[in-house]
């Protein structure tokens, strides 16, 4: 009948007969799962996993797409490209980047970053993701690592790898071509006391370039000023010992600034062994990294007071006030993970 009902042998689903091809007992959705099937079977042959491959779900697409240790993407929802190996592009930077489908919307991800959030613990929630073997192109496991983006810039800097952006690098050949004439004529202007905005729109140069020539970073030739790089090395290594061993007998960073004519942050370098001459000191044993005491966090040092109170009936803000406690949620969520322990403990029970 038009209007009658049949059950499907499959899913065993009582659905109208519009939902069945003419006279057959299988209904559309699970002829479809099927002809998916085969289609997953047969991608699956000509993608076959690489040695030592080992497939996760991707983050956010549970169900959808599967990333492995390799960088590869697989897509396991349902369609013709169910079980294929997913097309990537380089972007501007070099790396690899990818595009999913979610509930008929298109998203855009970095590969390394899919790779990494899947197999990588990220303990203390960084956001950068740093190429041991600066090959950007390269998304195994073993060549990421979760880092600070002032890490990862070191990283590059130390290896001869900083990458510079296609504007910097059209900006830096642009400088290059400015007549050395010119550069005098914009420092002699600086001199008489010029700002560097106007110099820069006057002489048609960017600001970039007047701060780099003004300060000495490039073109010290004409201006006769030492460059950045040497104000750096006036500190001997004897200096750096006697920062760090002053520093460790209770000298404080701003003391040791005043006493060698520069910055406390630059002390700081120095002294925790920051710098690449600092750091190879510290190799040598020439000079001890201070351990800095975290102080514990105030959940964990007052945990067991907060739920003895907690137990006592007193409110939130009388935990707090009792204890001296800085902030109204660290209490609600000692408060809160006690009660959910509790609860999964009821739950075992049962």
């Amino acid at each position: 009948m038009a209007n009658g009902l049949r059950i499907c042998k499959i899913c065993g689903e009582a659905k109208p007969t519009t939902e069945f091809y003419g006279n057959t007992y299988t209904c559309k959705r699970c002829v479809c799962r099927r002809n998916s099937d085969k289609v997953y079977a047969r991608n699956i042959k000509l993608h076959p996993d690489l040695p030592n491959e080992k497939w996760k779900d991707v983050v956010g697409f549970e169900g959808l797409y599967k990333v492995s240790n390799l960088g590869r993407i697989r897509s396991i929802g349902y369609g013709g490209r169910r079980g294929n190996i997913m097309a990537v592009h380089p972007d501007e930077g070099g790396y690899l980047k990818i595009r999913l489908t979610k509930d008929k919307k298109d998203y855009s991800f970095l590969v390394h970053r899919l790779v990494a959030m899947a197999f990588i613990p990220n303990l203390y929630n960084y956001e950068t993701i740093n190429h041991k073997d600066f090959n950007t192109q390269n998304n195994c496991v073993e060549n990421l690592e979760w880092c600070t983006q002032k890490y990862n810039n070191k990283y590059s800097r130390d290896a001869g790898h900083y990458y510079y952006s296609e504007k910097a690098r059209a900006a830096a050949k642009r400088n290059r071509k400015i007549p050395d004439e010119v550069a005098k004529l914009i420092f002699a202007d600086y001199q008489k006391g010029m700002k560097q905005a106007d110099l820069a729109s006057k002489y048609k140069v960017t600001k970039a370039f007047v701060c780099r020539l003004v300060h000495g970073r490039c073109r010290t030739e004409y201006t006769n000023l030492p460059l950045e790089a040497d104000l750096k090395m006036k500190f001997s290594d004897e200096d750096i010992i006697s920062m760090n061993e002053s520093f460790r007998n209770g000298t404080s960073l701003k003391e040791l600034a005043e006493k060698f004519h520069t910055s406390s942050i630059y002390v700081r370098s120095l002294v925790f062994g920051r710098t690449v001459r600092s750091s190879k000191l510290a190799e040598n044993g020439l000079i001890t990294i201070p351990t800095v005491v975290k102080p514990i966090p105030q959940k964990v040092l007052y945990k067991d007071d907060i739920i003895k109170l907690h137990l006592q009936g007193y409110s939130l803000r009388k935990i707090r006030l009792v204890l001296g406690i800085k902030g109204h949620s660290v209490v609600a969520e000692v408060i809160k993970e006690f009660k959910d322990n509790q609860d999964e403990e009821e739950k075992t029970k049962f």
